[in-house]
């Protein structure tokens, strides 16, 4: 379940640089001396840059959640070939500071399948039928989301919308339609609320307790007319870009994790 916060957000921001900058932030450019913070990337599993958002998740969920490295392990660890990943670091420290894990697999094996089987004793399919979510429907969980405490108030919690609305656009670029989070008993109305994504409780089920009160949630991320007030926020989860402010770069997704991702969910390639 994603290591999201279990009270709503501060609105008082703690603003950090708001240079505009001309450039094409798609492409991998150093602006450290022209006022940009944070660095945003994607990655694959088993790669350097995995491991390090891996290293970030066991952190945040065993000093913050109150996990085990053990049960973090258990939890997350047999996943690690289905996942891919948002990657944030701080570059006025070096520091990886934020990961998204989404896991990018048929809906029968993903995590949320297995773990409303045994904590609501729910079949995900029945409840996805309810929602009208189609069998033809390809669906992505996002398995944990990471942030270190020392930054996840910093540009008015940019670190934490960041990371969502890069996953968005990953799960836009491989036609996936609906995501599916554990989460807070407090998520989706956090997520209504604060990032203007329609989380509802998947099948209205009643939270459990896995160190803390939690829930099925669902959204519809494929839907039409998402409008976002925030331009930073809309420009990532639109275009993969971060050029209304140019206080954080973007990579370029590589469309190899792309094909990776199709792949995965059965999509045949183009011909």
């Amino acid at each position: 379940m994603a290591g999201l916060p279990n009270a709503p957000l501060d609105e008082n921001p703690d603003s950090g640089s708001n240079q505009k900058l001309d450039v094409d932030l798609t492409d991998v450019i150093d602006l450290r001396d022209a006022g940009a913070r944070w660095h945003l990337r994607w990655a694959g599993p088993f790669s350097p840059t995995a491991a390090l958002a891996k290293d970030l998740e066991r952190e945040v969920f065993v000093e913050s959640l109150g996990y085990s490295a053990d049960l973090v392990e258990s939890e997350f660890g047999g996943r690690d070939a289905s996942s891919m990943w948002v990657v944030m670091a701080d570059l006025s420290t070096g520091d990886t500071v934020g990961s998204c894990r989404l896991e990018v697999a048929p809906r029968e094996e993903l995590k949320v399948a297995a773990d409303l089987r045994r904590w609501w004793g729910a079949d995900l399919d029945l409840l996805l039928a309810d929602r009208g979510v189609l069998p033809s429907d390809r669906i992505v969980e996002v398995l944990t989301a990471s942030v270190a405490p020392s930054v996840r108030q910093v540009d008015n919690h940019w670190p934490v919308r960041a990371l969502f609305a890069a996953g968005a656009y990953l799960v836009r670029r491989i036609g996936t339609k609906w995501l599916l989070q554990i989460q807070d008993v407090h998520g989706p109305d956090l997520m209504r609320r604060r990032f203007g994504l329609d989380y509802e409780v998947l099948g209205g089920l009643e939270p459990v307790d896995m160190l803390g009160p939690i829930v099925p949630s669902i959204c519809h991320i494929g839907a039409d007319g998402f409008a976002f007030g925030d331009p930073d926020f809309a420009d990532v989860f639109f275009n993969g870009d971060s050029s209304a402010t140019g206080h954080t770069i973007v990579e370029a997704l590589d469309p190899a994790l792309v094909t990776m991702a199709e792949a995965r969910l059965g999509i045949a390639p183009a011909s």
